[in-house]
């Protein structure tokens, strides 16, 4: 199955120390049911208060949207948000929706 083959990048570290102390979502480009599935899949659903997909904008990234339902969805002011992001559309969306962004290709 595809999902064996997945592992969750070192930056689980940093949800797991922050769990519980800030709320956490996903924003990702995937299909619902495929996010929900893979981090069921890993055992992280738990740390995070939302998952915001595909199908839950009607603008994905770069557009704001992802972003501002995760924020809205957790109760966090937009500009309180800080975005760890992996692709240059997703940097661009945080940017757009007025939250820091930390490009975890650099880490």
């Amino acid at each position: 199955m595809l999902l064996d083959s997945v592992t969750p990048l070192p930056l689980i570290d940093v949800v797991k120390e922050w769990h519980g102390r800030r709320p956490m979502a996903v924003g990702t480009g995937s299909e619902s049911a495929v996010a929900e599935a893979l981090l069921a899949h890993l055992g992280l659903r738990h740390y995070f208060a939302a998952v915001v997909a595909a199908d839950h904008v009607k603008l994905h990234k770069p557009a704001p949207d992802t972003f501002l339902l995760c924020a809205e969805r957790m109760g966090v002011a937009a500009e309180r948000c800080v975005v760890f992001e992996d692709a240059d559309f997703g940097l661009q969306a945080a940017a757009a929706a007025g939250m820091d962004a930390v490009d975890v290709r650099l880490l």
